[in-house]
């Protein structure tokens, strides 16, 4: 039997997920165990901060959001820790762009987390900031440095294809 994917995803793509009704098409890899989803603090309290007023179908999105990371994430979420920040303070400094280091703290603590826990996938439609070119050589390099693996970074389409073949 295959070993599952170990996977992240990013506050986005929970969000893109629910917006487009695919929930059961995810939570069906779980439960065949193709797909083992990890979830961080950092993206929980990012779904907890959508707007209590925020609506989909006539159902509150933050319950619908906050719901679907505990069915997906099962007994799998991460806590932030000093490693993770040290590790991420890293990626800062080595970081050079004219995004915001403070804009990019999160994103690389999601990312200091998936690499210290050895995940396969981080799954992010932010390919701005998060998965750029320039972060993804920063973490490339730390990661080296620290001799952690840094974790693929798919779109959610992208993983949609590889994980659901046509």
């Amino acid at each position: 039997m295959n070993q599952p994917l170990r996977v992240m995803l990013d506050t986005n793509a929970y969000t893109t997920i629910l917006d487009l009704q695919h929930a059961s098409k995810y939570t069906n890899l779980v439960f065949l165990n193709k797909v083992v989803f990890y979830g961080f603090s950092i993206v929980r309290q990012e779904l907890r901060a959508i707007p209590k007023t925020q609506r989909l179908n006539e159902q509150n999105y933050r319950i619908l959001g906050l719901t679907y990371y505990d069915l997906l994430v099962r007994n799998h979420h991460l806590e932030k820790t000093k490693k993770m920040e040290e590790l991420a303070e890293s990626y800062l400094h080595e970081y050079d762009s004219g995004i915001s280091k403070k804009k990019m703290w999160k994103d690389f603590l999601i990312v200091a987390c998936a690499s210290i826990n050895n995940l396969d996938i981080v799954v992010t439609n932010d390919s701005h900031s998060m998965s750029s070119p320039i972060a993804q050589r920063a973490y490339s390099k730390i990661n080296k440095k620290w001799e952690y693996s840094t974790p693929r970074f798919l779109t959610l389409q992208y993983f949609s294809e590889f994980v659901f073949p046509v």
